[in-house]
């Protein structure tokens, strides 16, 4: 729990900052700001690229897991940051009830008491477990979306969050989802690779093992009758 509350808080730093600041990023001549072509790598070194197109600009952040801060250069809104910290040795992913607790702490901590989760979810990506979800908030009255992903990589865990304003809901959810969805791991989209168990593949299961306990009980009842 002490990592998914670390993540949530570090990425709920860079939220409050884009919230409570939106009228001094909208300046096109911000100092720290640089317009992006095309996806781009999140940060040197980092297995991650992110869907930027030239509407973006690149947000400079002082905080070291923060790993890139991007935002609609004329709107504010939306936004997308990835946070990384390193991966606790030796222990299991959360599961989605702690995901979604730790998830539901950090913004409490923060001050924003009436979040909601939906579409929560876990899977994994090529062997890489992750966690998405989508959380509904109101950030000095006005309401807003995000969507998350947590993607528990070999040594580190990568948290994106798109943000965005939901005075209509679905405006924000289109804007917000390309945003997650778009994101590259190793250049491949994270996506729930597991796959349903085909029923076929139940059948033939099942077919063999029955074939195997028919074969030993035969070979039984041979010994038996040879004695």
């Amino acid at each position: 729990m002490r990592a998914v509350l670390t993540y949530a808080l570090a990425l709920l730093a860079t939220l409050v900052l884009q919230t409570y600041f939106p009228s001094q990023w909208a300046h096109t001549d911000e100092p720290h700001a640089t317009p992006v072509q095309g996806a781009t790598v999140c940060a040197p070194g980092a297995p991650l690229s992110v869907p930027i197109t030239a509407e973006f600009q690149r947000i400079k952040s002082e905080t070291p897991s923060v790993l890139c801060v991007f935002r609609h250069k004329t709107n504010g809104f939306p936004t997308l940051n990835i946070v990384e910290e390193p991966r606790m040795d030796g222990t299991k992913p959360p599961t989605l009830a702690e995901y979604e607790q730790g998830v539901a702490q950090g913004y409490k901590a923060v001050g924003l008491s009436d979040t909601k989760l939906s579409d929560s979810r876990v899977g994994q990506s090529r062997g890489l477990p992750f966690f998405t979800a989508e959380i509904a908030f109101t950030n000095k009255g006005t309401p807003m979306v995000a969507r998350i992903l947590v993607v528990q990589y070999h040594d580190r865990t990568y948290t994106a969050s798109a943000i965005a304003e939901a005075k209509q809901r679905e405006e924000g959810r289109a804007l917000i989802a390309p945003l997650i969805e778009g994101i590259e791991l190793d250049g491949e989209l994270v996506r729930d690779t597991r796959g349903p168990t085909s029923v076929w593949t139940i059948i033939g299961a099942t077919s063999a093992l029955l074939f195997l306990v028919y074969i030993g009980v035969r070979s039984v009842r041979t010994r038996r009758s040879a004695g």
